[in-house]
């Protein structure tokens, strides 16, 4: 607790900690904004590996495929 200058005593505690200060911030920010997402993201379906390095390595074919495409393409 901290002594808030008047005589008063406040809590030490910011908005942002309170579960109910987090609503009170998302119910005044009422605006939803869109997340970018890429366009072009190499097609891949569902796969299972049994190594990381098995993983790694299709990530990487990933990533060197979308590099062939000129990189990343996103929307607004």
């Amino acid at each position: 607790m901290l002594a808030d200058g008047v005589g008063g005593i406040i809590s030490a505690m910011k908005i942002t900690d309170d579960y109910s200060g987090k609503l009170e911030i998302w119910a005044r920010e009422g605006k939803v904004v869109r997340m970018p997402r890429i366009t072009n993201l190499p097609p891949f379906g569902h796969r299972r590996f049994n190594s990381y390095a098995e993983l790694n390595a299709w990530k990487q074919s990933l990533r060197d495929q979308l590099a062939e495409q000129g990189g990343a393409q996103w929307t607004k």
